[in-house]
């Protein structure tokens, strides 16, 4: 997409609204779940589930202009809108911005009197600045049952449905769509048309219990909910996607097939459709037709993750059609180690481990200090009996000093089964000299093994 289409932080400053939306929005696509509000009196845990900290330091790179902003405009922002607010005040919270945060918070509760994850993250917060009198304030606004359900929840900390903040029909995030989404967060133009149509597609009932029937495996009533909607609205690429996954997942192939062509014939440069299709000709062992599609996608996204994870478990087909240098090419040009771990995994899940090793190597040159690539790698050592380079590679990863428990492990399991009882003490000594007092549990595992192995430090 064109570079003028890129929203600048200049232009998303220009209006409170859609700074607001754009600031949701960008956390909701980075985290993996969203707290509404601390426990009441609170502020010991993140709000956020960040998946990665990108959005995080943006955020903070930039926050001297938004703060700029958000001082001289509190009275303009869009209060009505009080999932999208409330977020912007936690994100205050966050980074310790509590006066801005108090303010925020403050208006929310007085346009929403009812607001009660307004008033217990303000109570909180007060609580953290030693403002006792506001925060019993706050806590005469707290219905009963809010602050009972809270103290179970302090009780049980897996019991946080209550205080988990779901938006997903503001904006929906289907993992279907990732390299869409993914794209879209570069365009303007392409987000606001993905969206657009996601919501639309939330406000029916029948296609938000189709999603949900979709997650749980129930592929036939999720169909029939799609079905029932495309009646109403034909020209919905996106639910002629799901449509098409459903009836795909139940195994109704040449059903999927007519909804994917239907969806691709209103918008065909979305990687994942044709990728869904091409699963949907493998199947039916249209394997020319499949191959052809798969390519189509790779096209449109060289690093679409479900391709490569496709192209892995057709390795035997790919193989027998002529085409798997095709794909060596691509993984030569790619770049995302991602993508070739996916298609990696495929190629062990077969046991076309000289496949994954060609495929490895490659990617090792392309990303030397990726662990998923250098744990993939030594797993296919072991796999084909290369069990010296596999431990070598695991003694790298354990000089890291990440993971230790897990590759010691994996050493030790080798070691163990060859009785190499003498390489084994080396190792641990070697990690011994570097490791912390502070790691009791590795200690302990540490003497335990050395004791098997008739050895003392």
């Amino acid at each position: 997409m064109a570079q003028e289409n890129i929203r600048t932080i200049d232009e998303i400053l220009k209006n409170t609204t859609i700074l607001v939306e754009t600031i949701a929005s960008e956390i909701i696509h980075s985290t993996s779940k969203i707290y509404a509000s601390y426990p009441p009196g609170e502020i010991s845990s993140s709000l956020f589930n960040f998946e990665d900290d990108s959005f995080l330091k943006e955020f903070t790179d930039n926050f001297d202009s938004i703060k700029k902003v958000l001082k001289k405009e509190f009275s303009k922002l869009p209060y009505d809108r009080e999932d999208e607010i409330l977020i912007l005040a936690n994100l205050l919270a966050e980074i310790k911005e509590y006066e801005m945060a108090i303010e925020i918070y403050s208006r929310l509760a007085n346009t929403n009197p009812d607001n009660q994850f307004a008033w217990a993250n303000l109570m909180s917060v007060y609580i953290l600045l030693g403002k006792h009198k506001e925060a019993m304030d706050c806590y005469l606004n707290l219905r009963p049952e809010f602050i009972e359900h809270s103290n179970n929840e302090k009780k049980d900390p897996t019991s946080d449905a209550y205080r988990v903040l779901n938006i997903s029909t503001a904006y929906p995030l289907p993992k279907s769509l990732r390299s869409l989404t993914r794209r879209a967060q570069t365009s303007t133009e392409l987000k606001q048309q993905f969206e657009t149509e996601l919501r639309e597609l939330y406000t029916n009932k029948d296609f938000v219990n189709g999603q949900e029937a979709l997650v749980n495996d129930n592929s036939d009533e999720a169909f029939i909910l799609f079905s029932s909607v495309v009646l109403k609205q034909p020209d919905s690429h996106v639910l002629l996607f799901f449509t098409g996954k459903a009836a795909l997942e139940g195994q109704h192939y040449l059903i999927a097939e007519e909804y994917f062509k239907k969806a691709l014939q209103i918008k065909n440069d979305i990687p994942e459709y044709w990728n869904e299709l091409a699963d949907c000709f493998f199947a039916q062992h249209k394997n020319e037709q499949a191959i052809k599609a798969i390519k189509t996608a790779l096209t449109l996204d060289p690093a679409c993750l479900e391709c490569w994870t496709l192209s892995g478990s057709a390795i035997a087909t790919i193989e027998s059609m002529g085409e798997y240098e095709y794909f060596v090419k691509q993984i030569q040009l790619m770049s995302s180690a991602e993508a070739i771990v996916r298609f990696v995994t495929g190629l062990v899940s077969k046991k076309k481990y000289e496949n994954a090793l060609e495929i490895l190597q490659i990617g090792v040159s392309k990303f030397p200090e990726d662990i998923d690539i250098l744990e993939n790698l030594a797993l296919v050592y072991e796999r084909m009996g290369r069990v010296d380079e596999a431990i070598g590679i695991y003694e790298e990863l354990l000089m890291s000093g990440k993971g230790v428990q897990k590759y010691l492990q994996k050493i030790t399991s080798i070691l163990t089964v060859l009785h190499d009882d003498k390489r084994l003490v080396r190792i641990l000594k070697m990690v011994s000299s570097y490791l912390p007092w502070d790691e009791t549990t590795l200690w302990n595992k540490i003497g335990d093994l050395l004791m098997r192995a008739k050895d003392y430090l």
